[in-house]
């Protein structure tokens, strides 16, 4: 079973035209977003799919405030479950979270996930071969700083849902040294804003070669 969206051959030929290629992009995945109505549907996304709704997300969290609002404001779920999982399977570890969170909002669960599944290799290899090998290298380095210092960002979510009160002397410079952390991710803010209009120009054109794999054309 596919979850692709039905969409006339028309429809596409016309917002190949639109000049601000995020036009496109926000097409399919408004599309999506009105799949996700229904919870199952999300098993049947293929790895494009995943992937163009985590690059969605990626631009509205690095533009909105950075990498910093990208890690912290991931649902602490996701760390275990990637850092247990044997692979980077997106809906694996969406399964997961909703498993353990069963009356949170799925919506929020889905996509906070894309949070964590941008900083997997499959991620920075599939865009990479969409043509966009600028993200994909500079995705690669925010792992690398990400995995480097999960252990002290784990620690800090923790801290962040007990009270003031609850915290020991002893804690309060760990979490200083967690915010220098997030810190190394800011040149990365920077470098990701000053490529993301051409690669997304990259990304629009990989999706007009194979747009079967992003909607289903009638």
């Amino acid at each position: 079973m596919e979850a692709l969206p039905n969409i006339k051959a028309k429809k596409i030929e016309k917002l190949k035209n639109k000049k601000n290629p995020w036009d496109f992009l926000h097409f399919f995945t408004d599309q999506y977003f009105n799949l996700l109505n229904d919870i199952e549907i999300i098993k049947y996304f293929n790895d494009s799919q995943h992937t163009l709704m985590a690059y969605h997300y990626l631009y509205g969290k690095i533009i909105d405030i950075g990498f910093k609002q990208l890690i912290q404001y991931t649902l602490p779920v996701y760390h275990n479950f990637y850092d247990q999982a044997e692979s980077d399977d997106y809906i694996q570890l969406v399964e997961a979270a909703l498993l353990a969170y069963p009356n949170f909002y799925y919506k929020q669960v889905i996509q906070n996930g894309y949070g964590k599944y941008v900083l997997t290799d499959k991620f920075s290899d599939t865009v990479y071969s969409w043509g966009a090998c600028e993200l994909a290298s500079i995705m690669q380095e925010a792992k690398i700083i990400y995995n480097k210092f999960k252990d002290e960002l784990k620690a800090e979510q923790m801290a962040d849902s007990t009270s003031e009160t609850d915290l020991s002397d002893s804690e309060e410079p760990h979490l200083i040294s967690v915010s220098k952390i997030l810190n190394d991710f800011e040149p990365l803010d920077s470098r990701l804003i000053e490529i993301f209009d051409s690669e997304t120009v990259k990304i629009k054109n990989y999706i007009e070669r194979n747009v079967g794999l992003f909607v289903k054309v009638i």
